[in-house]
């Protein structure tokens, strides 16, 4: 665990700075007893909810505990990239609002850390192969959906991987 809490984020510097001993110190109490912060055990997980806005065809919301994510989902045609002509293909977008975090200004839509969540969820996604890109093949050479996904975060915690 030592090399996992040796460095913590500092959001308004965007750089990777070392714990206090004390921080470093709880952190590694909290494991070693399995106490959280938010009451749960350590191996409790937070309620999922995901809402489907009825008024607003594609909106969906989707809470983890007090995380809330609000997306979009839409489907466009296109004509497929010519190095890959059987597969559809994945956009990605992710927004980070100021009430996720102050650091966060409304006025900079692709702040670098927005930029750097989006393309770590691009590669987990595509590197998972969760989505199956052929399926989305239409006709070959001709026709593929494009699938944008956007996300905005009111409550975000970032991790550096």
């Amino acid at each position: 665990w030592d090399t996992v809490i040796k460095l913590t984020w500092d959001m308004n510097r965007g750089k990777a700075t070392p714990l206090s001993n004390n921080e470093r110190l709880f952190i590694l109490n909290s494991i070693t007893e399995r106490i959280r912060l938010d009451k749960r055990d350590a191996f409790d997980y937070r309620d999922i909810d995901i809402c489907i806005d009825n008024d607003n065809p594609g909106m969906v919301e989707a809470r983890i505990g007090d995380t809330r994510v609000l997306t979009r989902v839409a489907c466009d045609v296109v004509v497929p990239k010519s190095h890959r002509p059987r597969e559809g293909v994945l956009y990605f977008q992710v927004e980070l609002t100021p009430l996720a975090s102050p650091m966060f200004d409304s006025s900079s839509k692709n702040s670098q850390t927005a930029v750097e969540v989006c393309r770590l969820l691009e590669r987990t996604i595509r590197d998972s192969r969760a989505v199956d890109l052929e399926s989305l093949c239409i006709v070959t050479s001709e026709k593929v959906w494009l699938q944008p996904i956007t996300g905005w975060g009111d409550h975000v915690s970032i991790v550096p991987v």
